[in-house]
C-alpha cells in the first residue's frame, strides 16, 4: 500500500470522529455496516451507529474496550440479539436503540452502577419482568413507547430514581396489576394515551381519568399473569411476599383499620381496596402457577427429577395462597389478612 493510499484511508478514518470540549464523538450513520466497527478510538465517549444494517452485538463488541464510553446510539437497525454480558469496562450512562427488532429488555448488569437512559421506541416488546430492570437503581428515563406492550410491573418499587416513563402507543392491557400507575409518585412523570387501554375492549375508548382505582380492581387480566411475572426463584419470593403480606400496604391500612366512624370510614374503604387488589393478584398468581405447574408435570420423567425441588415449592405456594385467599373473604379487616 504506497504512502497516498495510506494518507486517504487515515482521513477517511479521522471523519468518522470528531472531539468537541473533551468529548470524543464516532459517527458511523448510513454507512451500510452488519457489525459493530473495529476501527473506534479506544477513548470514544459517544459512539452513533444509526441507520445501519446490524443484527445482533456481541461481548467482544465493546467489552474492555472503551473505557471512557458514556453513549450508544444504535436506532434504525435490524438488532435482534445482544447477548448478555455486554458493555463490561465502559461507564455506559446511554443507550439508544430506537426503531430495531428487540423483544427483550437487553442485560446492562455490567453498567448496572452507570446506567440512566434506556430508550427503546419501536421495537418488539410485549413483556417485561421486574427481574429484567430491577437492578438498575440509577435509571432515570426509560422510552417503551410504540411497542406491543401489554403489561409493565409497579417500577416504582425497584426504580427509586426513575423520573420520566413512555409508554405511548402500546397494547396496554388495563386490569388490576396496572393498579399502580394510579398511585404513581409525581415526581414519576409518565408519558401515556389519553385512552390508554388496548384491553379490553370496553376500555379502548375511555380516558383514562375516567378509570378509576375501583374498576381496575375489579378488572381481571385477560393476558395469564404467568407471561408477565418472572418465573422461578425470584416469583417465589414475590408469591411469599405477597401472601406474608410484606409489602407496602401493610403499614397503611394497619394504621388505616384504626380509623374508627360511625359510617364507614375512609380507612376501611381503603383497607377493602387494598385487600381486593391483593385477592386480584392472588388470583393471577393461582393462575400462574397452576400453568406453571401442569406445565412441569407434562415434562418426562428425568425433567420432573430435575424439577422436584420447584414442582415441590410451586405446589406449597398454590396451596398456601389459594386458603389465603379462601380465608381473605372471612376477614373484616386488611390486618387480618395480613395476620393470618
Amino acid at each position: 500500500m504506497d504512502y497516498c493510499t495510506k494518507l486517504v484511508l487515515f482521513c477517511a478514518c479521522l471523519l468518522n470522529f470528531r472531539n468537541v470540549s473533551g468529548v470524543l464523538e464516532g459517527e458511523y450513520e448510513k454507512q451500510g455496516l452488519t457489525s459493530i466497527p473495529t476501527d473506534i478510538d479506544p477513548d470514544i465517549t459517544n459512539l452513533n451507529i444509526w441507520n445501519n444494517d446490524l443484527t445482533s452485538v456481541q461481548q467482544s463488541d465493546f467489552n474492555d474496550k472503551y473505557p471512557y464510553l458514556i453513549f450508544i446510539g444504535m436506532s434504525k437497525n435490524e438488532v435482534s440479539y445482544i447477548e448478555d454480558g455486554c458493555f463490561r469496562g465502559t461507564v455506559l450512562k446511554t443507550f439508544s436503540i430506537n426503531n430495531n427488532q428487540l423483544t427483550t429488555i437487553p442485560d446492562f448488569s455490567e453498567v448496572k452502577n452507570t446506567m440512566e437512559k434506556l430508550k427503546m421506541t419501536n421495537n418488539l416488546i410485549a413483556k417485561i419482568s421486574s427481574d429484567e430492570i430491577s437492578y438498575l437503581s440509577n435509571m432515570n428515563t426509560l422510552m417503551l413507547n410504540e411497542n406491543p406492550l401489554v403489561q409493565l410491573p409497579d417500577v416504582t418499587k425497584f426504580l427509586p430514581s426513575l423520573t420520566n416513563l413512555d409508554i405511548q402507543n402500546t397494547n396496554l392491557e388495563c386490569c388490576c396489576p396496572m393498579i399502580w400507575l394510579k398511585r404513581k409518585p409525581d415526581s414519576l412523570v409518565v408519558e401515556m394515551d389519553s385512552e390508554p387501554c388496548f384491553n379490553p375492549p370496553k376500555w379502548t375508548t375511555t380516558p383514562w381519568d375516567q378509570i378509576s382505582e375501583a374498576m381496575l380492581l375489579q378488572q381481571e387480566c385477560e393476558i395469564a399473569s404467568y407471561d408477565w411475572i418472572p418465573n422461578g426463584e425470584n416469583s417465589v419470593k414475590s408469591l411469599i411476599k405477597l401472601v406474608a403480606g410484606l409489602s407496602d400496604a401493610q403499614e397503611q391500612n394497619e394504621q388505616d383499620d384504626e380509623v374508627v366512624s360511625g359510617d364507614q370510614s375512609s380507612g376501611e374503604v381503603r383497607s377493602e381496596l387494598a385487600k381486593e387488589v391483593l385477592a386480584g393478584e392472588a388470583r393471577q398468581h393461582v393462575r400462574a402457577l397452576n400453568a406453571i405447574y401442569f406445565e412441569r408435570f407434562e415434562e418426562s420423567e428425568a425433567a420432573k427429577q430435575e424439577n422436584k425441588d420447584e414442582l415441590h415449592r410451586l405446589g406449597l405456594m398454590k396451596r398456601l395462597i389459594t386458603s389465603r385467599l379462601n380465608n381473605a373473604a372471612k376477614q373484616t379487616t386488611i390486618t387480618d389478612f395480613f395476620k393470618q
